[in-house]
């Protein structure tokens, strides 16, 4: 994370709020989440989310071709069940054992 400028003589109103300070935002959404691009355009996301023991979880991610939804709810099980509403246009992969906890919901 960095500030705006070097020092206040060159930027009086520095903040931490800067586009350096986002990278927290992709990693939450690449691995927390799982969603990564695989084909350009956003033509096809692959969905491996890495959740841990997060009870809960939701991301909205918007691309292109509308926004992706992802809820993560820790089970009684221990597993994590997923929700997942995403464009017409994108095709998502995911493993066997993520699909058998997952509902998809095409709009």
């Amino acid at each position: 994370m960095t500030l705006e400028a070097w020092a206040h003589r060159y930027k009086n109103n520095l903040d931490w709020n800067h586009a350096w300070a986002t990278s927290p935002l992709n990693i939450i959404t690449r691995k927390l989440m799982g969603i990564q691009v695989t084909k350009p355009g956003w033509q096809k996301v692959r969905f491996a989310p890495q959740p841990a023991t997060l009870q809960n979880a939701s991301l909205k991610l918007p691309t292109p071709h509308g926004p992706i939804f992802v809820t993560a709810l820790l089970a009684a099980d221990g597993k994590h069940d997923y929700q997942i509403t995403c464009p017409h246009a994108i095709t998502l992969e995911m493993d066997d054992a993520t699909a058998e906890h997952t509902q998809i919901q095409y709009v």
